[in-house]
């Protein structure tokens, strides 16, 4: 999908505005024309967004506010550590989630947003194999005031891992660990810091910290 030129950043836009909530296949990658505007990718609605690319090259941010964007290679929403953009997950009281779903599994710098209010953003680990997922960045609950979750799930038992620390800005946050599959939670804490354990229902969870 190209997306054309214009100076103001442009969005690949797939049900967003919360009226359509239909199941969506895009077969191929989003490419943008600039080398420097932020263009990017909004997932709206309640349905699925089936993601097949491999090379998608747009540098602005990646947000799921409702549903799930379904995706096999970080490379669908530009993979690159040289325009490691945001993932915004969910928005106000509406629950987002991205499901990986590669042949195995893959290492990203991708730095993750829970913008909800009181929606959760959930994180699937469904790739095939032993490779695990990693998250390497810092999370941030950047939502505004509101109670609001972080879930992991998905059916691996590769020893997928989240190493960059959840921090939020207002309200509070939680996290908790579904399915049978595994999870690890190991940040690197600040001084003085303490880290407390998520809740645990299914699979395997580990919380680690140096």
């Amino acid at each position: 999908v190209p997306i054309g030129d214009n100076v103001d950043a442009r969005y690949f836009r797939v049900n967003a505005g919360g009226q359509q909530h239909g199941d969506v296949i895009l077969n191929g990658s989003i490419l943008s024309s600039s080398a420097t505007r932020l263009d990017g990718l909004t997932k709206g609605g309640r349905g699925v967004l089936i993601a097949t690319g491999t090379g998608s090259n747009y540098k602005g941010l990646t947000q799921i506010q409702q549903g799930v964007l379904q995706i096999g290679t970080f490379g669908m929403i530009n993979g690159s550590t040289l325009y490691n953009s945001m993932v915004e997950i969910g928005n106000a009281g509406d629950a987002g989630v991205l499901n990986y779903v590669g042949s195995l599994g893959e290492t990203s710098a991708k730095l993750l947003s829970l913008k909800g209010t009181t929606g959760a953003a959930v994180l699937l680990a469904n790739q095939g194999g032993a490779t695990a997922l990693e998250f390497t960045s810092p999370v941030a609950a950047t939502g505004s005031s509101g109670a609001k979750s972080l879930v992991l799930g998905g059916t691996s038992t590769a020893p997928n891992k989240i190493s960059g620390l959840l921090t939020e800005t207002g309200g509070s946050t939680s996290m908790f660990k579904l399915g049978n599959g595994t999870w690890v939670y190991a940040p690197t804490l600040p001084a003085g810091a303490t880290l407390v354990a998520g809740t645990v229902t299914g699979g395997t969870a580990f919380t680690t910290s140096t």
